[in-house]
């Protein structure tokens, strides 16, 4: 399942706004344990937990737009 959003933002922009938004679901959904580590400027694994199941994805920054594949 993959979730795709525009922007218009400079990469390291784009970088940060991913960045906050994470931090913000780690506030907001805690009991879910999301985490993210960044493989590369451009690419990060994310997971989280439901109902003893981790579900896992790639976030992908592109030009113009930000990605996250679920698997």
């Amino acid at each position: 399942m993959k979730h795709v959003m525009k922007h218009d933002l400079a990469p390291e922009l784009a970088k940060k706004v991913a960045e906050k938004a994470f931090e913000a679901y780690q506030t907001q959904y805690a009991k879910y344990n999301p985490t993210i580590s960044w493989a590369s400027d451009d690419r990060a694994e994310a997971a989280f937990a439901v109902k003893g199941v981790t579900l896992k994805g790639v976030i992908e920054l592109e030009p113009g737009a930000i990605s996250f594949d679920l698997e």
